[in-house]
């Protein structure tokens, strides 16, 4: 039995350049959704604590007593971020830990806790409440 070839219709470099970028802005979109670049709260309680530097940030959740902000970060950059809220006078009732690749500090300034955490792939939280 014969084998049959259909020819497949030839593409312009136009409509290639076409779907190569209609692709790339699809993958831009779907990274940058919901990651903001000093996406900080303006609120009363995250206003003193200090924003950290060069790292994306996204508020995932907001309460009339705090806030919760994904980080996309290192440990290193966890650690440098540890030493300007410390700067900040976040030094009351501290705890410091770094186990298994999980980096944690947590501390207050008598009004306001705050707790960040760096986990592995560049990931954490940082966790703003008022204190009761």
């Amino acid at each position: 039995m014969p084998v049959r070839y259909t020819v497949m219709p030839r593409r312009t470099p136009a409509s290639m350049l076409l779907a190569f970028l209609l692709i790339l802005t699809a993958l831009f979109g779907l990274t940058a959704c919901g990651s903001v670049q000093g996406s900080w709260p303006d609120g009363q309680y995250a206003g003193r604590v200090p924003e950290p530097d060069r790292v994306t940030t996204r508020i995932r959740d907001e309460t009339d007593n705090g806030y919760l902000i994904d980080v996309s970060w290192t440990i290193a950059e966890a650690k440098d971020y540890t030493r300007k809220i410390k700067d900040a006078g976040f030094t009351r009732n501290a705890t410091e830990e770094e186990q298994a690749g999980v980096y944690d500090y947590t501390a207050d300034d008598g009004t306001v806790k705050v707790s960040i955490s760096a986990l592995p792939g560049d990931n954490g939280t940082i966790n703003i409440n008022k204190l009761q």
